[in-house]
């Protein structure tokens, strides 16, 4: 059975399906039948073709050991050596028989089966490659062309010969509709501010609670943002404001990030408003001055027209990119049905190929099945004929 485990691991992803599948058939049947005496060496040695994934060289090889190299005039055991020919396969139609030595693929020294599968499982089908090999103690060189592997061959000939046919896999061709253009999205002006101008004009600094500090606070680290520093002789030190303190709320609004406290300010910057502060586990009541006070005339008036043509350029952003995804949406519905469609057709082509994959499983099931009974039939026969001379 070591010829079925040498086929398997050469097949690939589609036999590591299969032997999952068979290995209880195979354990079932070993116990039914009782086991037989070891017949001897038939004339032509059973075991599995190397090829690659797609590419197929047509013989049965096996590792050379060193009473081997000896006997063959070799001055290493580096090589494969060749135990059978596939009738037909690539490496009969260049010449070569059982009993060669090959010790150099595509112009690389062989060193062992291994490696000459894998050099083989590297060349592209139907490439013309250059083959090295010994025969009766003399080098030659053999001009191979690999062909696609379809079979594969289990050893013998005529009668004899066993050929395990792999089924074709079914091919599938999925399209994906065209993506319809993306709007195009408006320029934009990124303005970035650590700290509030409002809460600098204050002389001091916040910033959101986060992190540890998130940790530390517990709950109100939601609801609330963090003095980091209050300048001195500033209006934040002069109303009280320490660094560490928790501002809850301006001018009776709620406040949890520097956006909604830099918003507040400003709509609090024309008249005196009180703060709302935790201090050590206290609510305190702080009392600051108008900020537009603090502002020179001219600054404030500048301040003044930029927030006003922010607000206008914010608006004329959202109706040009409201239009473009209103001008885009048909064909965005467009395509949504062409992608359902497009799965419901993957869903069927999976289906199919489900379908198709179980009757290959039954079919390789089926020959394994003849596998076992030819090889049974083999070892009667090789019974039979011990017994009898």
């Amino acid at each position: 059975m070591r010829c079925i485990s040498s086929f398997l691991r050469g097949t690939g992803f589609g036999a590591l399906a299969l032997i999952v599948a068979t290995l209880p058939l195979a354990a079932q049947a070993a116990q039914a039948i009782p086991a037989l005496p070891a017949p001897p060496a038939p004339p032509h040695t059973t075991s599995v073709v190397y090829y690659g994934q797609s590419s197929w060289l047509g013989v049965s090889i096996a590792d050379l050991s060193a009473a081997q190299a000896h006997a063959l005039g070799l001055a290493s055991p580096n090589g494969a050596l060749v135990k059978d020919v596939a009738p037909g396969s690539p490496a009969a139609k260049a010449g070569m028989e059982a009993g060669d030595v090959i010790v150099a693929f595509r112009g690389r020294p062989v060193i062992g089966v291994r490696q000459l599968s894998r050099l083989v499982r590297e060349t592209p089908v139907h490439r013309s490659v250059a083959v090295r090999v010994v025969r009766a103690r003399r080098p030659r060189t053999l001009r191979v062309t690999l062909a696609a592997a379809n079979a594969t061959w289990l050893g013998g000939h005529g009668v004899d010969a066993f050929a395990f046919h792999m089924p074709p896999m079914p091919r599938i061709h999925l399209r994906m509709p065209p993506m319809p253009p993306m709007p195009a999205m408006p320029a934009m002006d990124f303005h970035f501010a650590f700290t509030p101008q409002a809460a600098v004009e204050l002389g001091m600094s916040v910033e959101d609670i986060t992190g540890q500090l998130a940790h530390y606070f517990g709950d109100a680290a939601a609801h609330a943002v963090l003095v980091r520093r209050v300048a001195p002789g500033s209006a934040a030190e002069h109303a009280g404001l320490h660094a560490g303190d928790l501002i809850l709320a301006v001018g009776g609004d709620a406040v949890s990030s520097s956006q909604s406290f830099a918003a507040a300010l400003e709509r609090h910057a024309s008249h005196r408003f009180a703060i709302t502060v935790l201090r050590h586990r206290r609510r305190l009541t702080l009392h600051l001055p108008r900020i537009s006070n603090l502002r020179p005339a001219a600054y404030n008036a500048q301040w003044t027209a930029w927030a006003a043509a922010q607000r206008q350029r914010a608006q004329v952003m959202a109706q040009e990119f409201a239009a473009d995804l209103q001008a885009h949406a048909g064909e965005w519905r467009q395509f949504r049905r062409d992608l359902e469609k497009e799965q419901v057709e993957g869903q069927r082509l999976a289906r199919q190929i489900h379908r198709q994959v179980y009757r290959q499983m039954q079919q390789q099931r089926k020959q394994l099945r003849q596998l076992y009974r030819h090889l049974r039939r083999q070892q009667a026969v090789h019974a039979i004929s011990t017994s009898t001379t």
